[in-house]
């Protein structure tokens, strides 16, 4: 489990980068610029929305009662994907 979890962090950390560096070869820094705008005005969106919808406690439930193996390694691993994902889909029409 602790090595599961320890490769899932390094892939995340490791995708996240690439699609930073796969946006910035594109579009450069104003690629980079409106997609970290839209990030955090995404997650500013999302946390507005559970708070006015009082979903926190259900969502701390959630962490609490799924097992472990899913936090810690299940859903980096999907975030990794999907990073590794838009980084090949954004690199495949970068022009050098």
């Amino acid at each position: 489990m602790q090595l599961l979890a320890l490769f899932a962090t390094l892939m995340l950390t490791s995708s996240v980068a690439m699609l930073t560096g796969a946006i910035y070869q594109r579009w450069r820094i104003t690629g980079l610029l409106a997609s970290l705008t839209g990030l955090f005005g995404m997650l500013g969106l999302s946390a507005s929305v559970i708070t006015w919808a009082h979903w926190w406690p259900a969502i701390g439930s959630w962490f609490v009662d799924v097992p472990r193996v899913v936090p810690m390694t299940l859903l980096p691993l999907a975030l990794a994907i999907a990073c590794i994902t838009g980084s090949w889909a954004t690199l495949r029409r970068a022009t050098p």
